[in-house]
């Protein structure tokens, strides 16, 4: 199950920031984004994990960049959270292969993936708000809000992983 959602998740990540780039005829960015979604598939594909970072990192950018540019910022948003998710599914699975039972291992497969889509669809209807509401800001209040969003985000990813030790 895990695998079928990350292979999803990828996958989606890959086309739909392949099809705003096309819709605005940023023939570059198609080609990017292609490459680097069919890198990060054939990696998790081959059961390696170490794609997942920079599979994460690259499409994040890149939707950030289409976000921008492109006519649909909210896809953008979507495309963003779903790198995250594949990202997390990536570690998960490279976790589950030390899970030793059958059945508790399905359990906690089952568990992990409500979880994740019960956090994916909380952070997406605030996003869905933030997207909507313009508002002009001043360049450098937006790299201060930034570098704030990006601490915190380090900071929760930090408190994921000691969660996460603490379970195993």
């Amino acid at each position: 199950m895990t695998r079928i959602a990350l292979l999803v998740c990828i996958g989606l990540c890959t086309i739909l920031p392949a099809v705003a780039a096309a819709s605005t005829a940023q023939w570059v960015l198609l080609l990017i984004g292609l490459g680097m979604g069919a890198a990060w598939l054939v990696f998790e594909w081959r059961g390696s994990g170490r794609a997942a970072v920079p599979g994460m990192v690259s499409v994040t950018i890149l939707s950030a960049v289409l976000a921008i540019s492109g006519p649909a910022p909210l896809v953008m948003v979507l495309v963003a959270a779903l790198a995250l998710s594949a990202w997390d599914l990536s570690r998960f699975r490279q976790r589950l292969v030390y899970a030793a039972q059958d059945d508790m291992r399905r359990s906690v497969e089952r568990r992990h993936l409500r979880r994740l889509l019960f956090v994916n669809i909380m952070g997406f209807l605030p996003a869905i708000l933030a997207v909507s509401i313009r508002v002009r800001i001043d360049f450098y209040v937006l790299l201060l809000v930034g570098g704030v969003s990006l601490l915190a985000i380090y900071w929760m990813l930090g408190l994921v992983a000691r969660m996460a030790r603490k379970a195993d």
